[in-house]
């Protein structure tokens, strides 16, 4: 469920630094959408996921985008992952506990399908915050939104989902930065 709170707590508009509102059209016939509380600003929210798209990057996240999706959506489909096995690999990279995550705001950046989470989600965190460009988001979207803890999802590159500055208590990517020259910068 989305959650205004949660969303003004990491987000920002990039044109003004104001905070959003959620618009629900009163016919079921369109989207509901992010709109920025002082300027015309509005993101698409797909399933519970926002969507941010620049149109100067348009041509170039649509590629990657793709290729992504490709990878969770038709490429893994049929995989299950193994918890244990998830959960031994993040930890022997990212070098964090499960109750280092407690009472946090996580971003995971480039989360993908969601392999992660369930470790994340463990430790309980504050506010956890799913990033990717690829359509494997609504997957990772969907595997923790009935876990009882709050979420924010947001569909985009990086350089455009316009999070606030020095919000986050831990930052971690497995793999999904690094597509980018400058990954600090992204962040």
């Amino acid at each position: 469920m989305i959650n205004l709170d949660n969303i003004n707590k990491v987000l920002m508009c990039d044109e003004c630094n104001s905070e959003f509102e959620i618009k629900y059209p009163e016919d079921n016939s369109k989207q509901n959408y992010l709109k920025c509380t002082s300027c015309d600003i509005q993101y698409k929210i797909v399933d519970g996921v926002i969507i941010f798209e620049k149109k100067s990057n348009k041509i170039k996240n649509n590629y990657q985008s793709k290729i992504y999706s490709y990878w969770w959506s038709d490429s893994h489909k049929n995989i299950v992952y193994d918890n244990e096995a998830s959960k031994k690999i993040l930890k022997s990279t990212i070098n964090l506990e499960t109750k280092d995550f407690q009472n946090k705001i996580v971003l995971d950046a480039g989360c993908g399908n969601g392999r992660f989470s369930d470790f994340i989600v463990n430790g309980s965190p504050k506010l956890y915050v799913l990033a990717d460009l690829s359509e494997g988001i609504f997957q990772a979207y969907k595997k923790i939104i009935n876990k009882n803890f709050d979420i924010v999802a947001a569909k985009g590159d990086l350089n455009d989902i316009p999070f606030k500055p020095e919000v986050f208590d831990i930052v971690y990517s497995w793999g999904g930065n690094t597509s980018h020259k400058k990954p600090k910068k992204n962040i």
